[in-house]
């Protein structure tokens, strides 16, 4: 049964990894600045985190890491 509360309570799970995902109509790279807890998806009650990313060029973007198909790996 979903809860509200986060699966996985570790405030700095993501946050160091290396960062792709789409991004209007592109699909970008950077470094997991922040991650936030958002809830679960309303298709398959997917655990979903808002994350602040931080590119090459020193711009950030917030995305949904279920919704930007977000790939996360060690940088």
């Amino acid at each position: 049964m979903p809860t509200d509360a986060d699966p996985h309570p570790n405030p700095m799970r993501f946050v160091g990894l290396r960062c792709s995902f789409n991004f209007d109509g592109r699909r970008l790279v950077g470094i997991v600045q922040a991650q936030t807890y958002i809830g679960r998806t309303v298709r398959g009650q997917i655990p979903d985190y808002r994350l602040t990313i931080r590119g090459e060029s020193g711009k950030t973007v917030e995305i949904s890491l279920v919704e930007s198909y977000a790939t996360l790996t060690p940088s």
